[in-house]
């Protein structure tokens, strides 16, 4: 039995937290097949896919009219160096123009949303010869040594602190802080506001932000917020970029996030739903300007298979099938429906939810702790995180003994952390710490047992909900009535404390 399980073929899957028991495949947690809004095992239980496979799948899985459409590419043609002209790419910019913002219409392909992300901040800095960029904490574009430095969640041990990278509270953070959504914004706003004026506006290459915060726990950016950003950058003349790796192609009910929350970018960088998960494929499209800039100059950014003709096909696919079946259209309808549900499951369990937010079919319902977490942490497990980081402190000031700068960067930063993890009550607001965890993973995992799998967000506060926009309404009163039951659950174990639930972002 053991060599036989040796034998099975494995490899190292991303983003890999699982345990001992899950390191190698096995027919019950190797996925074989996908049928629209299942995903199906080698042991052929199905599993209704709310968490959107990682915010891909929009379009439902399996999709024979996307196989032809791939497959006729294939044969006519399958591949061109990036720097060539061919025409799929050019149909494709011509299609992408026709739904983008008004002003957003010169693109740049790409494969994966981290490298479109690291392509728009390199075109930040080239055409305004600066060098910061600020983005906010809890906010997350990508998971290359560059971006996991851009996103605000902390860095490994091996990372690489990038200290041209300003991060500030996210409306999140604020909102963990505060507790009430108006407030929070307009820390926010402050915070920025803070930062620029530390380091000199006018070193700032461009602003980074998400129109809907993904893994930070889907907080929309409000319209005060997103007309203050664009004030912002126009009075210093920096680039306000708009990831929309997670927001683009109907997510939030319109075609693209930023147009959900009245935000008005100088770029858009696109991936995910671009092409529904049928072939790789990202973008960052600039307003005309700068896109006329870095086209005639020169742009020396770009992997080999970046714009590969297959995503592009399937890219194109993906826009015809969201126009034809006015899917975009239904994920603004379902996910109001959906959103309705869910904030009456949450007034009905005023102890265990604290907040229900989002926009279209891109939601989350965030948790309360359990009593026994809101309760004063003691100063032995205090002493235990300071002994920790004073640990990690000590081996990093013997390695950069030479390395003055980098010496002040990391002082700095430890005693950031530490800090942060003395407030946080010992945990820490990093992937998994929030103090409502516990209970997040438990009703994860009730879902799962009922087939039903969802998302859970980078602190585990929140349970996230993305499915592919031909979800139903009575999929719908399904997950609503499976999550009833386990929230039940979660009271009679710890009704915890009963406040007043804080008002939605939107």
């Amino acid at each position: 039995m053991e060599r036989e399980e040796e034998s099975r073929p494995f490899y190292i899957p991303a983003w890999y937290y699982g345990g001992p028991d899950e390191r190698s495949a096995r027919p019950d947690n190797t996925f074989v097949r996908g049928e629209g809004m299942f995903v199906v095992r080698e042991d052929d239980t199905r599993f209704e896919d709310w968490e959107g496979q990682s915010l891909v799948n929009n379009l439902g899985l399996g999709r024979a009219d996307m196989a032809k459409v791939l497959a006729d590419q294939v044969h006519r043609l399958s591949w061109l160096k990036p720097s060539a002209f061919s025409d799929v790419r050019v149909a494709l910019t011509r299609d992408l123009q026709s739904i983008l913002p008004h002003g957003i219409s010169i693109p740049f392909y790409g494969i994966g949303g981290a490298d479109s992300v690291e392509a728009a901040i390199r075109a930040a800095r080239m055409v305004t010869g600066r060098k910061n960029v600020l983005v906010f904490r809890t906010g997350f574009h990508g998971d290359t040594i560059t971006t996991e430095a851009v996103s605000g969640w902390g860095l490994p041990d091996y990372g690489d602190p990038r200290p041209w990278v300003v991060h500030v509270p996210s409306p999140y953070d604020c909102f963990q802080d505060l507790g009430e959504w108006d407030q929070a914004y307009e820390r926010c706003l402050e915070g920025i506001e803070k930062a620029l004026k530390k380091r000199g506006p006018r070193t700032f290459a461009c602003v980074l932000v998400e129109p809907v915060m993904g893994v930070g726990g889907v907080v929309p950016l409000s319209t005060g917020l997103s007309k203050a950003l664009r004030e912002i950058c126009d009075r210093h003349g920096t680039k306000l970029v708009a990831d929309e790796v997670v927001t683009g192609f109907g997510r939030t009910g319109e075609w693209f996030g930023s147009s959900s929350v009245g935000l008005k970018p100088d770029a858009i960088v696109l991936a995910k739903g671009m092409t529904g998960g049928y072939a790789p494929l990202s973008a960052v499209v600039f307003e005309r300007s700068w896109g006329e800039e870095l086209r005639q100059n020169g742009f020396p950014h770009g992997p080999t298979f970046g714009g590969h003709l297959l995503g592009c096909a399937a890219a194109r696919e993906t826009i015809r099938i969201l126009t034809v079946e006015r899917l975009v259209e239904r994920a603004r309808t379902v996910g109001a429906y959906m959103k309705k549900r869910l904030s009456e499951l949450g007034q009905q369990h005023p102890a265990v939810a604290r907040d229900v937010r989002g926009m279209g079919l891109l939601l989350a319902i965030e948790l309360r702790p359990a009593r026994s977490t809101t309760q004063s942490t003691s100063a032995e497990k205090i002493g235990q995180r300071a002994q920790t980081v004073r640990a990690h402190m000590a081996r990093r000031l013997k390695e950069l003994r030479r390395e003055p700068r980098g010496l002040v960067r990391e002082v700095l930063g430890a005693g950031r952390l530490l800090a942060r993890q003395l407030r946080a009550g010992g945990e820490g607001r990093t992937y998994g710490g929030h103090p409502a965890s516990q209970r997040t993973w438990a009703i994860s995992e009730g879902l799962l047992n009922d087939r039903i799998r969802v998302w859970v967000s980078g602190d585990a506060s929140s349970i996230m909900f993305c499915p592919p926009f031909i979800v139903t309404e009575s999929q719908v009163d399904r997950l609503v009535d499976r999550l009833d039951f386990h929230l039940r659950q979660i009271s009679r174990e710890d009704a915890g404390p009963t406040a007043t639930r804080a008002p939605s972002a939107v």
